[in-house]
Parts: structure tokens; C-alpha cells; sequence
């Protein structure tokens, strides 16, 4: 099948590309580069909008990327997550809105391999719920995925609430610090969640 060329994007001078994977739509593409960011392309308009740098700065060269379940424009709340491998080992989750804002405060990074054993591949289980990942020297090592869920709130959706369902934590963040306000721990998993606003209302009785 031949091929017909539609578009062309640049990268910022000196930057080289990695890895990229599309959006569910074709409208954004994300590519990891060496200078250790991941960037939000819109393909049209052909620039990237976002830049997602992972701010404890364990990742090193993004060397690929692979969707945790992709955003989609039907989903109400939560979000998606994009699986980052790094030239230092590191697995990054990095949390997706269904508009593909990349939400930093919720990057979680797990050191999958030593520093020196860069991350050369990663793939995606969603039937069980598992990442694979392959370093440089031949290592194989394959992690469940905890379920979780993020959430913003307040008035001016100044916090967002994270839960990891099947530990039972639930922490509240500051989304324009990414300061942890609170975090509570309880006895038992969680099923499910969902942020209800409560207005005060008038007891019978008063």
C-alpha cells in the first residue's frame, strides 16, 4: 500500500524524537524525547500544546510510550493513563483528562530496572490489567496495575482527589502546587468512588 503524505511536524531544535503514539481520534499525538519530557502534539495545527516533565526528574530519555486504555470523549470523570518507559529504569504513569491534558500532579514513577538498564519496550494488558516492560539487557518484568482514580474538586476545582482502589488510599492534592493537603488510609479496598457535593440542609427537628 502506497503511502500519501499529509502533514509534517518539527520538534524544538536540538531535541530528538524517541517514541510516539496517537490519540483514539488522530487529532493529538504524543511523543517522548531525549530531553527527557513527554510533549502533546496537535496534528493539525501541527505544535505541540503541552509539555509533561516529570517533576521528581527520575525518567532520563523518554524511550517509549504505550496508552493505559486511551481518554475518551464519552468518559464523565476519571481519566486514562500513558505508560512512559525512561532511559533510568523507570516506569511513569502519567494520567490523562478525555480532553489529553497530561495531569503532572499525578505522575506515579516505579524503578522497574537499575538506573543503567534503560527501558527498551513496554505493552499493556487490559484484560488483566498488567504492564510489561524489557530493559536494554534482556530483562522481562510484568506489574498489575493498580486500579485508582482521580478526580478535581472544589470550588474552583483547585484539588484533585486520587484513590487507589484496591489499597484504600485516598489523597487530596493541590492542582496548582501538586502539594499533598491531606491522605488517608482505609481498612480496605475500595470498589468504587464518586465526589458528591452535599448542601447543607434543615433537620425535621430544628
Amino acid at each position: 500500500m502506497p503511502f500519501k503524505p499529509v502533514t509534517e511536524l518539527e520538534m524544538p531544535k536540538g531535541v530528538s524524537l524517541r517514541s510516539l503514539t496517537f490519540g483514539d481520534d488522530g487529532r493529538i499525538l504524543v511523543t517522548g524525547n531525549n530531553d527527557h519530557n513527554v510533549r502533546v502534539w496537535d496534528v493539525a495545527k501541527r505544535h505541540y500544546r503541552q509539555t509533561i516533565c516529570d517533576p521528581e526528574r527520575s525518567w532520563g530519555q523518554v524511550t517509549t510510550l504505550v496508552w493505559a486504555d486511551q481518554p475518551r470523549r464519552d468518559m464523565v470523570d476519571g481519566s486514562a493513563v500513558l505508560c512512559v518507559g525512561s532511559g533510568r529504569g523507570f516506569i511513569g504513569m502519567v494520567p490523562f483528562s478525555k480532553t489529553y491534558e497530561g495531569i503532572v500532579t499525578g505522575i506515579v514513577n516505579t524503578a522497574a530496572f537499575p538506573l543503567d538498564h534503560p527501558i527498551e519496550s513496554v505493552a499493556y494488558d487490559s484484560v488483566l490489567g498488567r504492564i510489561v516492560a524489557a530493559s536494554h539487557f534482556g530483562q522481562i518484568k510484568v506489574y498489575r496495575v493498580l486500579a485508582s482514580r482521580l478526580a478535581f474538586w472544589g470550588p474552583q476545582n483547585d484539588k484533585i482527589i486520587a484513590t487507589l482502589l484496591q489499597l484504600g488510599d485516598i489523597t487530596c492534592y493541590s492542582s496548582a502546587t501538586g502539594a499533598i493537603e491531606w491522605r488517608k488510609r482505609l481498612s480496605g479496598a475500595i470498589t468504587v468512588t464518586r465526589l458528591v457535593k452535599v448542601v447543607g440542609q434543615q433537620s425535621d427537628d430544628q
